[in-house]
């Protein structure tokens, strides 16, 4: 791995690393910031997928940022940006947004579904080439043959790929079709927010099953992917 970026944010230094690894060492008892590290991006509201548990609320009617360039400008080299929706790519200054985040030294992550990745995959290998996106989330929708296919004669993206999963939402049958074959894996919490308070509604018995059953196979997860993650909501 290769370093990216190193700086001094208040009383400790963060080192970044090109495989996603984030350091900090401090000299004192607590670690003290004086500025963000890490900000989550909305730049689109606007998706055709529908998914009926989104949080989001995102549709095909939905709007897309104009960039608050003043803002952007306050942040410091090394920053990392999460960059969502909705469809990102519904936003038509996405490219020339990720050509100022890397000339301005923030490194740009996307989260993607993968509905839009299957289309859109050789454009993001591209960014991730020309090194203006680093990490890349997709929003898996059950389907393992056909994200296997997307990165057919291109593995050395998947390190760059991380497959975010719900707890909940997904079974682990549908979870284990991708063990074994290089993919990174993010659990996230079932959001119990906006489309997913209705879902929720009509589908818990289904949640608390699929729940139930990745809680009883963790350890079965743990070995069958090279990295498992998790969000707070989810551990």
């Amino acid at each position: 791995m290769n370093l990216l970026h190193t700086y001094k944010n208040g009383n400790y230094t963060v080192s970044i690393y090109s495989d996603g690894t984030k350091i900090r060492e401090t000299d004192e008892d607590k670690f003290i910031s004086s500025f963000p590290e890490n900000i989550d991006i909305k730049i689109s509201d606007r998706c055709n997928i529908g998914c009926a548990y989104c949080h989001e609320n995102s549709t095909r009617n939905g709007e897309v940022a104009d960039f608050d360039y003043e803002f952007l400008y306050s942040l410091k080299r090394g920053t990392e940006l999460a960059i969502g929706g909705g469809n990102v790519f519904e936003n038509p200054k996405l490219d020339a947004f990720l050509k100022f985040c890397k000339n301005k030294g923030i490194i740009a992550n996307i989260t993607v579904n993968q509905e839009h990745f299957k289309d859109e995959y050789y454009i993001i290998f591209d960014w991730i080439e020309r090194k203006e996106v680093y990490g890349v989330g997709i929003s898996y929708n059950g389907n393992s043959e056909e994200l296997d296919e997307a990165f057919k004669g291109c593995e050395e993206f998947k390190n760059n790929c991380v497959i975010h999963v719900i707890n909940g939402v997904h079974s682990y049958d549908e979870i284990m079709k991708l063990r074994n074959k290089g993919y990174k894996l993010l659990i996230l919490g079932y959001k119990d927010l906006r489309r997913g308070t209705s879902y929720k509604k009509e589908h818990e018995d289904q949640i608390k099953n699929n729940q139930q059953e990745i809680y009883n196979n963790i350890h079965k997860i743990l070995t069958a992917f090279d990295v498992v993650s998790f969000d707070n909501l989810a551990i």
